[in-house]
């Protein structure tokens, strides 16, 4: 998996709450538990903000995360929806 698709994995999983364990410092990632990134039927344009952070999630919904407003959007793919796609 590629880096970039790395970090929207972590995101995503931190953005749904799955349960797990998450670090991240650049490009360098740990991630126990979450889930990968699903782009069906959209394509997830988001990334956290921060260069370095670390994030919890338990089961019992308790989470916390290195803190920042909200999720930065990436601007590729952005439009590359369901009906694109179907042409590949």
């Amino acid at each position: 998996m590629s880096r970039k698709k790395d970090i929207r994995s972590l995101t995503y999983s931190l953005d749904l709450q799955m349960p797990g364990i998450y670090f991240w410092c650049g490009s360098f990632i740990i991630q126990i538990g979450g889930t990968e990134v699903d782009d069906e039927p959209y394509y997830y344009p988001f990334i956290v903000p921060t260069f370095i952070g670390f994030g919890i999630v338990l089961t019992n919904d308790l989470s916390w995360h290195t803190p920042f407003n909200q999720f930065k959007r990436i601007e590729e793919n952005i439009t590359k929806g369901l009906e694109s796609r179907a042409f590949e």
